[in-house]
């Protein structure tokens, strides 16, 4: 069993830490206190049990989406950001295309619209809504729909955003809401 300085159960066993030797070291312990070399960059520390100490540095597996700038996976969810899309309310519903950030318009460009239901084929997502333009107002509605929300949300400026989470890609449950002023 492989374990990493701080862990409750590392027995340092009078180790100094002198086998530490380069930047970025990590020191462990199998059966005595042993250096882990420092990996390759953009590589993680994972789980091996076919290795001496349990663990090494491997490339990310897995699916990475995006630029520099974009969020990248974490746990279970790909999170995939990159240019926002725009959809506009038809009856209540709006359709996702599976974008991390969606511009939303009301219909018939309405001064109000409100939103109930948001139909998407991509489970364990998150999804931020924004309005699609400052002269309209996009109401989120909590219940009646698919979005369980704390309370009714009007997305009423171009800086206005709710922060949903999908486990199932059936109900959207909010996580965060931000108010701003245009």
């Amino acid at each position: 069993m492989t374990k990493i300085i701080g862990s409750a159960a590392l027995a340092p066993g009078g180790d100094s830490g002198t086998d530490l030797t380069n930047k970025g070291d990590l020191h462990g312990y199998s059966s005595s206190n042993t250096r882990i070399p420092v990996g390759t960059n953009d590589h993680v520390l994972t789980a091996d049990s076919s290795e001496a100490l349990g663990v090494k540095w491997a490339a990310v597996s897995g699916s990475w989406v995006g630029t520099a700038t974009s969020i990248l996976a974490m746990s279970k969810y790909q999170i995939n950001y990159g240019d926002e899309e725009s959809s506009t309310i038809s009856s209540g519903s709006v359709a996702l295309d599976g974008m991390l950030f969606q511009k939303v318009d009301t219909e018939g460009s309405a001064s109000t619209d409100d939103l109930n239901t948001l139909t998407s084929t991509q489970a364990n997502s998150f999804l931020i809504i924004g309005a699609n333009n400052n002269a309209r107002t996009v109401v989120i509605k909590d219940g009646g729909g698919n979005m369980l929300t704390a309370g009714d949300f009007s997305i009423d400026s171009s800086h206005d955003r709710i922060l949903f989470e999908s486990n199932s890609g059936s109900t959207y449950v909010e996580i965060s809401r931000s108010d701003n002023l245009a």
